[in-house]
């Protein structure tokens, strides 16, 4: 995700993600984990997909498409998230193991393939550590907390709606790209994201 926005903006790679991600999961957790899928749950993964392919520029009267190394981007991101968090639901409902252990594990994993890269660039590491000490703080706070609440919710409820449930920032992401950034995003693109964060709620709402 972070070398998508590199190269193309937030508001075309994030909502991709974000709405592939709980899509893929959904089907995921249908066929591997057993879940039985509803008419609504259907019904929200047909919004997922019209509001991705509008953010994409794949139909919509825009003048110009999004380019299409966001949208790789976006998908490749997207097939992840819905692999760790099937992955990840399998582990905290299925074999018990404490949603602490399972997101201790992957920071750990993290670390370990990251670390040579980040020792060859040490200087730039240091700066980078120094000038946005706060940022950093945030971030490795709320991030592992925020997704510890999210495997103890897959402990209580399916994986096909918790998994949803979680991109609801998906709007929020193409607002900040458009505001922020001052990314081009049109009414094509806030419908889309739009559509995408119906289609979540209709696949977590019970």
């Amino acid at each position: 995700m972070q070398s998508g926005y590199r190269h193309s903006d937030l508001s075309v790679v994030y909502p991709i993600a974000r709405g592939t991600g709980p899509l893929v999961s959904f089907v995921a957790a249908v066929f591997l984990l057993g879940e039985a899928p509803s008419t609504q749950s259907i019904a929200g993964l047909c919004l997922i997909v019209g509001g991705i392919l509008l953010v994409a520029g794949i139909v919509g009267h825009r003048h110009r498409r999004a380019p299409g190394v966001g949208v790789m981007y976006g998908l490749m991101t997207g097939a992840f998230i819905a692999a760790y968090t099937v992955n990840d639901g399998w582990a905290v409902k299925m074999l018990l193991i404490s949603p602490f252990l399972v997101d201790f594990t992957g920071n750990l994993f993290r670390m370990v393939v990251l670390a040579p890269r980040a020792w060859r660039d040490r200087d730039r590491l240091r700066l980078e550590a120094r000038v946005y000490r706060k940022p950093v703080i945030v971030v490795s706070v709320l991030g592992p907390l925020g997704y510890i609440l999210v495997l103890f919710a897959m402990r209580l409820a399916p994986v096909s709606h918790v998994a949803p449930a979680r991109e609801l920032s998906t709007l929020v992401g193409a607002w900040f790209g458009s505001r922020l950034l001052r990314e081009d995003s049109g009414p094509w693109r806030i419908a889309g994201a739009a559509l995408i964060v119906a289609g979540v709620i209709c696949l977590a709402w019970r």
